[in-house]
């Protein structure tokens, strides 16, 4: 790691102390949406540098865990400033590299891929795939998903 990288476990006293000082935050937790608590808050934004950046590469939707993030940002587009602090969200920023990102990912999903037709195969479902589906027969039956578009009916 070179030596003007520093890495510690994110607690939020630690986070509010290196946010003062830091030139980059890159933010990555697994997912974010409308009803994720805030961990970068307002307030520690604005005490972050000027024209430092924050760079979000959660998936997810809505401010999230980041909630100076009120809008994403486009490949065109890439930052807007708040405080004085960029911020760039580009959901699909893995499209811009899409080389590199089916290189990267296809070590992680063969497993997976191969599992599923296996089971296809053998007509023996596979647990981890039952578990994650998202729509069968037409209907949505992933729980967490039907809160969400309940959450997207309610605010149109």
């Amino acid at each position: 790691m070179p030596t003007n990288t520093k890495c510690f476990l994110n607690t939020p006293n630690k986070l509010r102390q290196e946010l003062l000082d830091a030139d980059v935050l890159i933010g990555a937790i697994l997912i974010s949406t409308y009803d994720t608590k805030p961990i970068v808050t307002k307030e520690m934004v604005k005490k972050m540098k000027k024209g430092a950046i924050i760079m979000d590469v959660t998936c997810g939707y809505g401010s999230g865990y980041i909630e100076t993030f009120d809008h994403n940002t486009t490949l065109e587009n890439p930052v807007f400033s708040k405080y004085g602090v960029l911020h760039c969200k580009i959901d699909v920023l893995p499209s811009a590299y899409s080389v590199t990102t089916v290189q990267a990912m296809s070590k992680h999903l063969s497993y997976y891929l191969y599992q599923m037709a296996e089971g296809i195969y053998t007509q023996k479902p596979y647990d981890v795939a039952e578990a994650g589906k998202i729509v069968e027969n037409g209907k949505i039956v992933h729980f967490e998903v039907q809160r969400h578009m309940e959450h997207w009916n309610e605010i149109k």
